[in-house]
């Protein structure tokens, strides 16, 4: 059943984040080749411009819109705002379409881009539950966060994640605190505690750069 009801979802996320999935887990695929990606013209669909991009990220929009789609399709104002992708539609000053690191070390290239304030380009989606309400908005180029959320205002309790594995709701409710804002007093798991129980405790970084 589909809920469009604010305090109903509310109520839903609580009780699957207190209820561990029970479902049957597919790790999906575990080796995969990896590859360079190639760059990619990305048309813009409020402009038609193009701009070249990483085919990996040009592939990232593509599926998260039409995951959104799926998600106004259920009833829901969502939209997603692709502009900071466009060259010519773009009017956030500090997001740059052509920052290239070079051999530069990947710890100085951040440095030097947090001291510039400057940001890579981000898809940005904005929801809400009621037509006079304003818009929530999350930034979000991973196309399997919108994935999660679809499946959350489906009823379901997983979704597929990007190696067609499964990915129970419950371990991602940070997801939907980001995309949705509901839920923002619960608890998340620690995914790493999750994934790394049987690790020496040592060898987890607490300072994850992903």
């Amino acid at each position: 059943m589909i809920i469009k009801d604010r305090e109903e979802l509310e109520i839903r996320l609580r009780e699957l984040s207190e209820t561990e999935y029970s479902g049957k887990l597919n790790w999906g695929a575990m080796c995969y080749e990896i590859s360079m990606p190639q760059p990619t013209d990305y048309l813009c669909p409020v402009c038609g411009s193009i701009t070249s991009e990483s085919g990996f990220i040009v592939r990232e929009i593509e599926e998260a819109r039409k995951t959104v789609l799926e998600i106004r399709n259920l009833g829901y104002d969502a939209h997603l705002d692709e502009r900071e992708f466009c060259a010519t539609c773009n009017e956030n000053d500090n997001v740059d379409h052509e920052i290239d690191r070079g051999e530069m070390p990947i710890d100085e290239f951040i440095d030097i881009m947090k001291e510039l304030d400057i940001k890579n380009p981000e898809l940005v989606f904005k929801f809400r539950f009621e037509s006079d309400s304003e818009y929530h908005t999350a930034r979000s180029t991973i196309a399997e966060t919108y994935r999660c959320v679809l499946e959350f205002l489906n009823g379901k309790d997983h979704y597929i994640n990007d190696r067609d594995g499964t990915e129970p709701i419950h371990d991602n409710i940070h997801i939907l605190q980001k995309m949705l804002g509901i839920g923002l007093d619960l608890p998340v798991p620690d995914k790493r505690k999750l994934y790394w129980a049987d690790e020496d405790e040592d060898d987890v970084d607490d300072n994850p750069k992903d």
